[in-house]
């Protein structure tokens, strides 16, 4: 399962369409210039989280990653979210190459 929650709405990745992702980074921007974005996966062999803007906390999970989550940190790191600002079109380009890649 993929969750994806943006700012304070979550939704699975089934039911977070474009037109939704895109509308709850704008409200959620309002409240932050970087709005918190989180993107949990729990399937295929990959358990972690992901997360970028204001989000607070952090840290990581107390083990290290396997191969397969090495390749979701990796996509994380070459999508730009986690390069100062990012917008709504690099997280569903993120999305799609992950659904491919799991």
């Amino acid at each position: 399962m993929i969750t994806i929650t943006i700012g304070q709405a979550s939704r699975d990745l089934e039911l977070a369409n474009e037109e939704w992702i895109k509308r709850e980074f704008r409200a959620a921007q309002r409240d932050a210039e970087r709005p918190c974005v989180r993107v949990r996966v729990a399937q295929g062999g990959v358990d972690l989280q992901l997360a970028a803007g204001m989000c607070g906390g952090g840290g990581g999970g107390g083990r290290r990653p396997n191969e397969k989550e090495s390749r979701v940190f990796q996509l994380w790191e070459q999508s730009g979210i986690t390069n100062g600002s990012f917008s709504p079109e690099m997280l569903l380009k993120f999305l799609r190459a992950l659904t491919r890649m799991l």
